[in-house]
């Protein structure tokens, strides 16, 4: 089980993009609600030129850590064969890629990490959400992860070993997405973050084989579960 271990751990831990200001990945935020500086509503920004005849904004709903949990994607919706991992270790991480200074603390974080097989043919597949105060800060973050891994090629880990990086074509959904490709000496990692609303959703799946092919339909399907909850 160790090979499961060492990729469960890189999509929930090593590849954390930014981590609360106390460190922990599931402090309360406020109750799910939709706020803003004078309504009760976040408006998330348009890459759209606006216009008279332009649609009202979408809103945008700071989710409960309940409710974000329940809009992670569930076993149901993972390939044939995985099954959900209850014993991985949640507990916080502050790495980053390359140990950059996150812009923006999380709010919430939350992820579900499944499994096929055992030992050095052990696959995992990792979804998470995580929230920040609101869709100015989470594009913030997103935009620092961007610029970041123009330049960010190369990382020892505490335990010593190296990880290699790489950016990915993947699929184009929510407000900007980027994949990354990890490599190191047990195997091969890809994860993606997708900005999308308060949120940076993010899929990953590692492995001695990966596959760009079966992340892409995930990545797809986890930011439209996101969506449906937090978006109007």
């Amino acid at each position: 089980m160790r090979a499961i271990r060492v990729f469960a751990a890189l999509s929930m831990a090593a590849l954390v993009t930014a981590c609360s200001s106390s460190g922990s990945q599931t402090r309360a935020a406020p109750n799910s609600a939709t706020t803003t500086g004078s309504s009760a509503a976040m408006t998330r920004t348009s890459a759209a030129p606006t216009s008279a005849a332009s649609p009202v904004s979408p809103t945008v709903r700071l989710l409960s850590r309940a409710k974000l949990v329940d809009a992670l994607l569930p076993l149901s919706s993972m390939p044939t064969g995985y099954s959900l991992d209850t014993s991985t270790d949640t507990s916080s991480d502050d790495r980053t890629f390359c140990n950059y200074t996150p812009p923006s603390p999380v709010k919430i974080s939350v992820s579900h990490t499944y499994v096929k097989g055992a030992g050095v043919t052990g696959q995992v597949l990792n979804v998470g959400l995580r929230q920040y105060a609101d869709p100015a800060a989470a594009r913030a973050q997103f935009d620092t992860l961007v610029k970041v891994m123009q330049t960010c090629h190369k990382q020892t880990d505490p335990e010593g070993g190296i990880a290699t990086y790489s950016l990915v074509n993947t699929a184009r959904v929510g407000e900007g997405t980027i994949g990354i490709r990890i490599d190191f000496e047990s195997g091969t990692a890809l994860q993606t973050f997708t900005l999308t609303g308060a949120c940076l959703a993010s899929v990953g799946q590692g492995g001695v084989n990966v596959d760009p092919d079966v992340i892409a339909p995930l990545v797809k399907d986890q930011v439209a579960r996101y969506e449906k909850a937090a978006i109007s």
